[in-house]
């Protein structure tokens, strides 16, 4: 009859065993964006953190982390929780019709207001994955970038 017993506290004792640790919303750093320069309210801004080169400002999918945020008084804020430390870069858009997708005319000039982190521009083209890294070390790193209208 006492094997049963024991049988039945395994578990409980197996969980004593294992040293705690308490559980925290990300296991990563948090980025925040605070964003200026909109031309108005209407639509919402994308936000996208890239790991690397490859897709940056370029290809949606290849990026780490997205967020939209609402424009309130020609201002956005995001904050990216759970980001990996290493050499990161954010692009974001005005997405002014709310339809996920940067807008641009023929050329491929964008309709829509665009920025990057460390307020890279480009030059006949979008800004470099090089003008616009930055490390992620800290708990807790901020970013402003101001958006242009081309």
């Amino acid at each position: 009859m006492r094997l049963p017993r024991l049988l039945a506290a395994l578990p409980l004792l197996a969980a004593l065993l294992v040293p705690f640790r308490p559980a925290r919303a990300d296991d990563g750093a948090t980025v925040v964006v605070e964003l200026t320069g909109f031309r108005n309210d209407t639509g919402r801004v994308m936000v996208l953190l890239y790991g690397s080169e490859d897709g940056f400002m370029r290809d949606q999918k290849k990026a780490l982390a997205r967020a939209l945020s609402p424009i309130r008084g020609g201002t956005a804020r995001v904050e990216l929780r759970g980001v990996p430390p290493g050499l990161r870069a954010i692009s974001c858009f005005h997405d002014e019709n709310d339809n996920g997708d940067l807008d641009t005319n023929w050329l491929g000039i964008p309709r829509e207001g665009v920025g990057a982190s460390n307020n890279a521009k480009g030059r006949l083209g979008p800004p470099k994955w090089k003008d616009a890294r930055f490390e992620v070390t800290a708990p807790v790193t901020e970013h402003h970038i101001k958006i242009s209208y081309l």
